[in-house]
C-alpha cells in the first residue's frame, strides 16, 4: 500500500511540474512583441506583377515610407530642383534605383542590385518579347537630334504600368520603370 501511495505522489509531483513548465512557455510566447523590421538594402526583391519592392514599397509610396523601409537613400531631390529633369524624389545610387515621387514611378538602372522578377536588363528587343510577352503600347522618344531613339514598351498592371526601355542604337533594354498610372497616363521622360 505504501508503494502505491508513493507512486501516486511521485506521479502527482512530476505532472504538476510538467504543467507549470508548459504554462510558463505559453506565457513566454504571449509576451513576444513583434517589431516592424527595416529591409536590408542589399537584398531587395522587385515583383513586377504586384509592383512592390520587398512586398512593401511601390510606385505610389510616399518618400517617408521609402526611407522607413529602405534607409539607404544616398540623395534626395526636392520638388522644383533643377538637378533632375524628370522630377523630384530619391536616389539609391549603390542599388541603382530612383524613386520619382513627383510623377509616381520607380526606375531601375543597369547593374541594379535589386533582384528583378523578370531579368530583362541587357536583353535585345527579340529576347524581351519572349520573356515579357507583347506590350500594349510602344512609345518612341527622341529628345535630341544627336541621340538615338529610345522606345518604352508599356505593359498594363494592377498598380499602373510596367515600362521597359530599349535603346534603339544597340537594341537592348537599359532601364525598367514601375509606374502608378496606366500606359496612356504615365510620365515618360528622358534625362
Amino acid at each position: 500500500m505504501k508503494k502505491i501511495i508513493l507512486a501516486l505522489l511521485a506521479f502527482s509531483v512530476s505532472f504538476n511540474s510538467f504543467s507549470q513548465k508548459a504554462s510558463k512557455s505559453e506565457q513566454g510566447k504571449k509576451e513576444v512583441i513583434e517589431v516592424q523590421k527595416k529591409f536590408n538594402c542589399d537584398s531587395m526583391v522587385v515583383d513586377f506583377e504586384s509592383g512592390l519592392i520587398n512586398g512593401k514599397i511601390g510606385p505610389s509610396s510616399p518618400l517617408d515610407s521609402v526611407k522607413k523601409y529602405l534607409p539607404c537613400i544616398s540623395t534626395e531631390f526636392p520638388v522644383g530642383t533643377e538637378e533632375r529633369i524628370c522630377g523630384s524624389g530619391a536616389l539609391m545610387e549603390k542599388q541603382g534605383i530612383y524613386f520619382n515621387t513627383e510623377h509616381g514611378f520607380i526606375e531601375f538602372y543597369p547593374g541594379t542590385k535589386a533582384h528583378l522578377s523578370l531579368d530583362v536588363m541587357g536583353l535585345t528587343e527579340e529576347e524581351l518579347a519572349t520573356v515579357a510577352g507583347d506590350p500594349t503600347q510602344i512609345t518612341d522618344l527622341q529628345p535630341y537630334t544627336d541621340r538615338a531613339v529610345q522606345s518604352a514598351y508599356l505593359f498594363p498592371k494592377s498598380y499602373g504600368c510596367l515600362a521597359i526601355w530599349v535603346d534603339q542604337l544597340d537594341k537592348k533594354v537599359f532601364k525598367v520603370q514601375l509606374h502608378n498610372q496606366g500606359p496612356s497616363l504615365i510620365f515618360l521622360c528622358v534625362e
